[in-house]
């Protein structure tokens, strides 16, 4: 996991694929509606959400892409869990949708406030808690090569 301020994610171009690709996309405001995906060049994907996994214990790992998630307004926390010796399988790999849900013990947490990021590498279990009302951000799903 990386955690940085959109004011220096160039710097990060050499080790968050398709940083520039993101950086392009925000500086055209191109923004999709809540809830809908939209494709951006190179593969990587963007989804626009409010309110999400509000209650949500379970923790989320994917194989195919990297998350890198994004606080547009309010604030937004990310928990971390480590070690596959303490994970439970929620619900098994799913390839089509390049998720599965683990039962762990939250190790670590960063909050995210306006303009800050999270780059989230494949296989790190991870959830989110909107942690104020209003919260909003983007998550870019970015291909592994």
């Amino acid at each position: 996991m990386i955690v940085g301020n959109i004011r220096d994610l160039k710097r990060y171009g050499p080790v968050i694929p398709q940083a520039k690709e993101v950086l392009d996309f925000l500086q055209h405001k191109q923004i999709p509606a809540v809830g809908e995906w939209m494709m951006l060049p190179g593969g990587a994907k963007v989804i626009r959400l409010q309110d999400w996994n509000r209650s949500h214990l379970l923790f989320e790992a994917h194989r195919q892409y990297y998350d890198l998630h994004l606080t547009l307004k309010g604030i937004d926390r990310i928990y971390f869990c480590f070690g596959a010796e303490d994970r439970n399988v929620n619900s098994p790999y799913d390839e089509a949708r390049d998720y599965i849900l683990f039962e762990c013990r939250e190790e670590a947490s960063v909050t995210l406030k306006e303009g800050w990021w999270a780059f989230i590498n494949p296989e790190e279990p991870h959830r989110n808690e909107f942690a104020s009302p209003g919260t909003e951000k983007l998550v870019f799903k970015i291909p592994v090569e």
